[in-house]
């Protein structure tokens, strides 16, 4: 299920735009280098066209590593092709793929739940420890092209940690006279990298990753125009286990367009909206990050 925000992104427009013109140009390369007969040629003019697209305004602003190679590992084109640069977020496209390749078709993330206590009467004397391994499907996403196929989307998030409930019960467990654990250790204690970006960390796309995961370690939270101008936005998120709050310092104006943003203390559940909304808005849903995936 695609995600987005009204005021953020990963990319702007203009590098995406320039990323799609040098695909266009390599893919022209390669259908004229298939006909021409002085590959050195073919790629004398590929060099020419990649470098007059990333030189001309406004992409010269930006440093770039480009890497063209053919399906032989052979290099066509290349700037600053040997820099280290962050990987961009796509990078993890690369990663699925390796996985999919790798895992057998039938491999399953586990979740575990454990004690140390006794069971005596139904109840359980001790803490239950709810131990992740990086499952990403306790949420709501959809796994087929076709979304309206009946069990090609998960529509409650919760449904799984229900059926793990469910599980215990039928283990004999009916009350727990200890803690409940969120433990993520299985996964490294780095959550966040240090070199994102502050603000980004309030996006789902920025989220913290833990071994224990849940909705993407978000919450969605759904707005729109109150009902007057002058009145505050309409607010509401899910899932709400009543460990966020969320204080509102929006309003509603008869001008058309939205101005609509969300914060949060940094490494707290207090979060606030502030700017404004159209009273001809439609609304829309941000998917806003939480600062512990195992809390």
């Amino acid at each position: 299920m695609a995600k987005s925000s009204a005021n953020h992104g990963h990319c702007s427009q203009a590098i995406l735009k320039s990323l799609e013109s040098i695909v266009s140009i390599f893919f022209a390369f390669c259908a004229f280098s298939a006909f021409s007969a002085t590959p050195a040629h073919a790629q004398k003019a590929l060099t020419r066209a990649v470098d007059a697209r990333l030189d001309a305004a406004p992409y010269n602003r930006q440093l770039w590593g480009v890497a063209l190679i053919d399906d032989q590992g052979k290099l066509l084109y290349g700037r600053n092709q040997d820099r280290l640069f962050i990987p961009a977020s796509n990078t993890k496209i690369i990663v699925t793929a390796v996985a999919t390749a790798l895992m057998p078709p039938d491999w399953t993330v586990k979740t575990s739940v454990y004690s140390d206590g006794r069971i005596d009467a139904g109840v359980l004397t001790g803490d239950l420890v709810l131990y992740g391994r990086g499952d990403p499907t306790m949420t709501h996403h959809c796994y087929a092209v076709d979304t309206t196929v009946a069990g090609s989307c998960d529509v409650d998030a919760l449904a799984k940690l229900r059926a793990l409930a469910d599980s215990l019960k039928a283990h004999g467990i009916r009350v727990v006279r200890g803690d409940l654990i969120g433990d993520g250790s299985y996964f490294e204690p780095q959550i966040v990298h240090p070199a994102w970006e502050a603000y980004d960390l309030n996006w789902w796309y920025a989220a913290p990753v833990s071994g224990l995961g849940f909705n993407d370690n978000s919450i969605d939270i759904k707005w729109g125009p109150g009902l007057e101008p002058g009145a505050p936005a309409q607010l509401s998120f899910t899932p709400d286990l009543g460990d966020v709050t969320l204080e509102n310092r929006t309003a509603t104006q008869s001008l058309p367009g939205d101005d609509i943003d969300f914060f949060r203390e940094p490494s707290t559940l207090h979060l606030w909206a502030q700017g404004s909304v159209s009273s001809s808005s439609k609304g829309g849903t941000e998917y806003f990050a939480l600062p512990d995936p195992n809390l």
